[in-house]
C-alpha cells in the first residue's frame, strides 16, 4: 500500500507542475484575482507532494525541510482564505446586482 501511496503522490506532483505550466502558458492568469489564486493554491498543494518526493529520496528530516513546510503550509493558508474572500466577494456582488 506504501508503495502506491508513494506513486499516486509521484503522479499528483507531476501533475501539479504540469497544470501550472499549462494554465501560466495558456491563460492570462496574473491578471484576475481568482487567476492568482488558482495558481498559488495549486503551487502550495504541488509543493506538499513535492516535500513528500524529497523525503522519499533524500530521507525525513533532510537540510531545509521544515523551511519548505513552513512555505507551503502558509501558501496554502493564504490561498484558501483568499479563496473564501473571494466567494464571499462574488456572492455580495451577485445579491447587490440581484436587488436591483
Amino acid at each position: 500500500m506504501t508503495t502506491l501511496i508513494n506513486v499516486v503522490g509521484v503522479f499528483a506532483f507531476f501533475a501539479g507542475l504540469v497544470f501550472m505550466a499549462t494554465y501560466h502558458t495558456l491563460a492570462p492568469w496574473r491578471s484576475s484575482a481568482e487567476g492568482q489564486n488558482v495558481m498559488l493554491v495549486t503551487a502550495g498543494v504541488t509543493g506538499l507532494f513535492g516535500l513528500r518526493m524529497l523525503a522519499l529520496v533524500f530521507g525525513e528530516g533532510f537540510p531545509g525541510q521544515l523551511i519548505v513546510r513552513l512555505v507551503m503550509f502558509v501558501a496554502l493558508a493564504v490561498g484558501l482564505a483568499w479563496r473564501w474572500w473571494l466567494m464571499l466577494r462574488a456572492q455580495l456582488t451577485n445579491l447587490d446586482e440581484g436587488s436591483s
